[in-house]
């Protein structure tokens, strides 16, 4: 089997890319993959919305501690599932026409958790473009190293808003380069707009201080959290792992990208909207998250990953327990 080239809309990294993957999946299948399922997208993209406000609805109505703590860490899933949203309108993934993948982005899923799509695409391009070089890849979360108590340390770092605004300075410096006066002025007012109708909805509640709590608070913390250790699940090495460092001094020669095939609950916390496919993600970036589950059996089934073993495992639960507690030797690379 053989294919012609990446779309346009292709974003990936060619030191990681390999033209062989082309020997495993036809043309004709390649072109029914990039095919946009919008219907799709909406509906999870309003399932997403039904739980955080049934979950806001629920609160005010039983406001105890453990309902409270409950709706504190399915809202914040449901914002890491927004996000993800998001992250597949950076790759035009939700409609080839750029203008309006944008704003349907912007208006229903970046604002509100205090992004805008083109900020969100300048940010992870280069993740794309640069996957394992210092300096370059600007999703350095990789190199987060969690083993032994270091993972206790990186929870605390990171649930105590760090994380959240180490992430908010990136964004800033993007910001300061594309010094678009118009294009600023919309993302502000999306945000201030989206975010006050989530306030007045738990004003209307009869619970105003909910949107801080259940909104807020998780949005710079559980979600970042959650965010966090997803990305060290996909991308980090055994290997690495093993030295118990955060080594930024080293880019990742053979970078790694992880296909897990998690089950429901670490799908609905980790890897929504089929974020778990992530090797074939970062193989074909402009095939959209509906059809990577089909992508990944019939290259597992046509043998692909009979020579990649890394990048295929089968819960975050499995490769947390691996980087956590490591058995091999350092190798930084």
């Amino acid at each position: 089997m053989s294919s012609n080239a990446k779309t346009s809309t292709d974003i990936s990294n060619d030191r990681y890319w390999s033209k062989e993957v082309f020997n495993y999946l036809s043309s004709e299948e390649l072109k029914e993959f990039y095919k946009i399922d919008s219907v799709i997208i909406l509906r999870d993209g309003l399932a997403s919305w039904a739980i955080i406000v049934l979950a806001l609805a629920f609160s005010a109505t039983f406001p105890n501690p453990l309902i409270l703590f409950v709706s504190f860490l399915v809202i914040g899933a449901r914002q890491l599932a927004i996000s993800h949203l998001v992250h597949e309108a950076a790759h035009y993934n939700f409609s080839r026409n750029k203008k309006r993948n944008d704003w349907v982005s912007d208006i229903f899923f970046a604002a509100p958790i205090l992004l805008s799509t083109a900020d969100y695409r300048s940010q992870h391009q280069p993740h794309h473009n640069h996957l394992g070089q210092i300096g370059e890849d600007t999703d350095d979360r990789a190199w987060y190293t969690i083993k032994g108590a270091h993972f206790i340390w990186r929870t605390l770092l990171t649930i105590s808003g760090f994380e959240a605004f180490k992430t908010f300075l990136s964004y800033r410096k993007i910001a300061d380069k594309n010094k678009d006066v118009r294009r600023t002025f919309i993302k502000f007012g999306l945000i201030g707009l989206t975010n006050s109708i989530i306030l007045g909805y738990c004003d209307w509640l009869g619970a105003w201080w909910l949107y801080f709590l259940l909104w807020l608070v998780p949005l710079l913390t559980w979600t970042v959290y959650l965010l966090t250790i997803r990305v060290i699940a996909e991308h980090q090495k055994e290997s690495y792992a093993a030295a118990g460092l955060d080594d930024f001094s080293h880019s990742i020669e053979n970078p790694l990208a992880r296909t897990i095939t998690a089950g429901y609950v670490e799908r609905f916390f980790l890897g929504s909207m089929n974020f778990c496919y992530h090797h074939e993600h970062h193989l074909f970036p402009a095939i959209p998250y509906p059809k990577l589950p089909k992508v990944h059996r019939l290259l597992l089934q046509r043998g692909y990953y009979d020579k990649r073993p890394d990048s295929r495992i089968g819960s975050y639960w499995q490769v947390l327990r691996m980087l956590i507690w490591p058995r091999i030797p350092h190798n930084n690379i």
